[in-house]
């Protein structure tokens, strides 16, 4: 079988695909979308993070998290050596997760691998796409390689996920290419409020350029620093042109229902869980509750018994990742 199939379909030889060529997978109906982003048109990468959209992602740091993320329901894991949480008590540099951490957790589970690659550093992001990451997120909880330039993610077949805290970071993101947008958040605090921030901050920003004429949308297309095509797209849609998850300080399944309330497509979840007194029970809880999240009685039951929240830091008082 060929190396060049995406690790989902690689990992399962019961698969029927399996023994086929990357050629022959191709004819198969149903799987299109999770093998045609190696082709790399932004149609497509925009389209693997469709996929996501209505689930949770979850951070792990080795093979056995990750298995516990996949059985409790998370469409995707981030592949990571430190949470968020770990990366702030012992500061220093941090860096892209080391390939052989990432090659374990690809062969441990069925559902698409993410990591992360520094702000800027095309060469991380390089090498995890030939490692076969699923997305790639470009990412301001590691230390960023160039503030000033972002990757080029048109150049690369791997889609990539972004953050933002508004509607001018998002549209500028997606302008490079990123097939989905996440909050920035303040990731590692147990503290959602700046994730509540962000995503009201571009939901209210799309209503106001609604308002807005022709010369009046050029002028703020103008004020963003995005191109005038995204925004009107944006405008025309009434949201994001991609995917758009909520991430930083979600920590429980109140938090998950409050951010898919304020219409996101879904959650990104790291030291909430696996900083918690009973991380299997939580990760189940919360998938659950991206699926419920309007369901206040449901919510109810799933927040029972669910062992210790991480202890957390007031966003405030943390060190901002930018």
């Amino acid at each position: 079988m060929s190396d060049s199939l995406p690790h989902t379909i690689r990992n399962d030889p019961t698969s029927e695909v399996s023994n086929l060529s990357l050629e022959e997978v191709k004819k198969v109906p149903g799987l299109v979308a999770p093998y045609q982003h190696k082709t790399g048109t932004f149609k497509v990468k925009s389209g693997l993070a469709q996929m996501a959209k209505g689930g949770i992602i979850m951070d792990v740091t080795n093979a056995e998290e990750a298995v516990v993320a996949e059985n409790a329901g998370a469409c995707a894991v981030m592949a990571l050596e430190k949470i968020p949480s770990d990366i702030r008590k012992e500061g220093g540099v941090a860096r892209m997760t080391d390939p052989k951490l990432i090659k374990e957790i690809i062969n441990a589970v069925t559902i698409p691998v993410m990591a992360k690659a520094r702000i800027g550093h095309f060469a991380e992001a390089q090498i995890l796409e030939v490692l076969g990451v699923d997305m790639v997120d470009e990412s301001e909880v590691l230390t960023p390689a160039d503030d000033a330039n972002h990757i080029d993610k048109h150049k690369f077949k791997v889609p990539f996920v972004c953050g933002a805290r508004d509607l001018g970071e998002a549209l500028r993101r997606i302008s490079e290419g990123a097939a989905m947008i996440r909050t920035k958040g303040q990731a590692g605090t147990g503290d959602v409020s700046e994730a509540v921030r962000h995503a009201r901050a571009i939901r209210s920003q799309i209503r106001y350029a609604q308002g807005l004429d022709k010369p009046e949308l050029y002028t703020y297309a103008k004020e963003l620093r995005v191109p005038m095509d995204v925004l009107e797209r944006t405008v025309e849609l009434g949201r994001l042109p991609v995917v758009n998850f909520a991430a930083g300080g979600l920590a429980t399944p109140a938090d998950v229902s409050l951010l898919m309330q304020l219409g996101v497509d879904g959650v990104f979840v790291g030291s909430g869980i696996f900083r918690s007194g009973n991380p299997a029970k939580r990760a189940w809880a919360m998938a659950q509750a991206v699926t419920h999240y309007n369901n206040p009685k449901k919510l109810a039951e799933l927040s029972e018994d669910l062992g210790e929240a991480m202890s957390g830091i007031p966003a405030k008082d943390a060190i901002q990742f930018k």
